[in-house]
């Protein structure tokens, strides 16, 4: 991929046409003035924001501040493959589709495409994409210049790091994303034990109150009994109405009963006064006092006979009377008793209806006690799985690992060529800017109980001095430019961030080896630079590389006014995230 040019609708915009082989600048100059040099500026004349429009073109997410002050604008890159012309052109106000040689594609249609044609390997590769991978030809805001590994945003993992890394360094990914879902799996075996560690069912399990075995075998049996219950079990609905029903006919029983009870009893006292008798007779009267030899006179004798006669006729009467009224009371026994039967039949009726029926509360409350105790077997069921599955998977997990080791090192062994390789151009490029300071690109397998894969370093010595930090961006953007592992990509662009710490013999070096490496081998390198970074290293430069310095210069931008800016209007937007 090489680009052609930048375009937009608007008249004012500064058209940017990038050279197809060689180098490419874009400067930003200082208006010529009489001021003191230290109010000068090269800031916002356009130069940091060509980049992100490049990055806009090419399907990077919606840019809020473009929406809101550039919404009238649409902008176009033109750019090559394969010696085919693409034109990729985005309208801010339709920030969500990108025309593709006249084709309306979405943005992920549009990545997809790109990718298909820049990284067409990398599809089955998870965690891998076009905007991941162009990033790193294309250094996009100054979160990208602060390392050689670094990303476009804060929040890239050390996992995804290494694996854009290795990629583009030829390395097999699969390795990286084996091991890192590998760490994964093992992670959410400990996340989920934790979370059942928190239930109160398994923390009696796991202080050992309880046998998760007991407690299943005993809930089991439970379960079928409650089962064959609710298979049987016949709901009725006016369960309740008949259960009144005999309650109210069990109620009159023993009201009847009581009554039976009281009846009987005046029966047995009636039998009693029936047979009662006078205590003594008038001849027993007689008889007495004959022992005694006393005569009795005629009129006692006369009214012992009355008084006697007039008992035996009162007791005739009571006894009538007690007669009847016994006849009386067995009339009303009888009809208790009759009574009694009906009530016994009707209430052994609703007892036999009530025992093969059961109320429909009930057999709702059964069926939830009935789903309780199963999602307690799954609960424990479960629990049993993860405390047998746990130390088979982490012992697994453990042997992949040690494995997976075994069989990187091997990898890596079997690679060396091509890790020298790398190694050899990042140090070729490093060795230009410090003869004595050794430079080296390594990779290693990272042995570590983590999700990374691969270790993978640029160093050169003394890197936290001023400036070699930029050094060693540069030295491993042009490693991966021209190593040429995993993609088709034929330009390098950087922002003028990159330079900013370089001394200018640095500066000087840079640009040269760029001019050198992207005319020899057919590559475009791009950069924007200030003008006292340009002017400053110049002599360094012999005359003929002076005169290509100047020749590669595309577009001027200065701060003379907003005419004079890349837009050519004066917009403030702090796009830069």
């Amino acid at each position: 991929m090489r680009l052609i040019s930048l375009t937009a609708n608007q008249k004012s915009f500064h058209t940017v046409k990038f050279n197809e082989t060689g180098l490419t600048l874009i400067v930003g100059k200082q208006q010529e003035t009489d001021e003191d040099s230290s109010k000068r500026t090269y800031n916002g004349v356009g130069k940091s924001l060509l980049v992100a429009l490049v990055h806009y073109c090419l399907g990077s997410k919606k840019i809020q501040p473009f929406e809101d002050k550039l919404a009238d604008w649409l902008f176009q890159l033109k750019f090559k493959h394969d010696n085919e012309e693409y034109t990729a052109a985005r309208a801010v106000n339709k920030s969500n589709v990108i025309i593709l040689n006249g084709e309306e594609l979405s943005l992920k249609n549009f990545n997809n495409e790109l990718e298909e044609i820049l990284f067409p390997h990398i599809k089955s590769f998870k965690g891998l994409s076009f905007r991941e991978l162009f990033k790193n030809f294309i250094r996009r805001n100054r979160l990208s210049y602060t390392s050689f590994n670094s990303a476009d945003y804060s929040g890239e993992t050390p996992y995804k790091k290494q694996l854009r890394l290795a990629y583009l360094l030829g390395l097999d990914v699969r390795f990286a994303i084996e091991k890192y879902d590998l760490r994964n799996k093992i992670d959410d075996f400990k996340k989920k034990q934790k979370q059942f560690e928190k239930d109160e069912l398994f923390k009696s399990f796991l202080i050992g109150d309880s046998n998760p075995d007991i407690e299943l075998h005993e809930l089991s049996i439970n379960i079928r009994r409650l089962e064959s219950r609710l298979k049987d079990y016949l709901v009725a609905e006016d369960y309740h109405i008949k259960q009144r029903e005999a309650n109210d006919v069990t109620y009159g029983l023993q009201q009847l009963r009581n009554k039976q009870e009281l009846i009987s009893k005046g029966i047995l006292q009636i039998n009693e006064s029936l047979k009662m008798q006078p205590d003594i007779t008038p001849d027993k009267i007689y008889e007495i006092y004959d022992e005694i030899n006393a005569a009795l006179p005629d009129m006692v004798k006369y009214k012992i006979e009355k008084v006697s006669g007039f008992y035996a006729q009162l007791l005739q009467i009571r006894s009538k009377k007690l007669t009847q009224e016994k006849k009386r009371l067995n009339k009303i026994l009888e009809a208790l008793s009759e009574n009694l039967n009906m009530l016994n039949n009707q209430r052994d009726d609703l007892l036999q209806y009530l025992g093969t029926r059961g109320a429909l509360d009930e057999y709702t409350a059964l069926s939830i006690q009935l789903g309780e105790m199963k999602a307690k077997v799954g609960k424990i069921k479960d629990y049993q799985q993860l405390l047998k599955g746990y130390s088979v998977e982490k012992a697994k997990a453990e042997i992949k690992f040690k494995q997976n080791d075994v069989e990187v090192n091997q990898y890596l062994e079997e690679m060396q060529p091509i890790i020298d390789s790398n190694m050899d151009a990042f140090t070729t490029f490093s060795s230009k800017f410090y003869e004595e300071k050794p430079g080296g690109l390594a990779v290693n397998n990272n042995e570590g109980d983590n999700q990374v894969r691969f270790e993978i370093d640029a160093q050169i010595q003394d890197d936290a001095s001023d400036g070699i930090n930029e050094v060693k961006i540069f030295c491993f953007d042009m490693t991966i430019l021209t190593q040429r592992h995993n993609h088709s990509m034929n330009f390098l662009f950087h922002d003028s961030r990159l330079f900013s710490n370089m001394d200018p013999r640095q500066r000087a070096i840079a640009l040269k080896l760029a001019l050198d490496v992207s005319t020899q081998k057919n590559y475009q390198y791009i950069a924007t630079m200030n003008q006292d970074q340009l002017e400053s290293s110049r002599e360094h430069w012999l005359p003929a590389i002076n005169r290509s310095i100047d020749n590669s210069i595309t577009l001027e931008l200065t701060d003379e006014g907003p005419q004079s800016k890349l837009l050519g209007i004066q917009v403030d937007m702090d796009y830069d995230k």
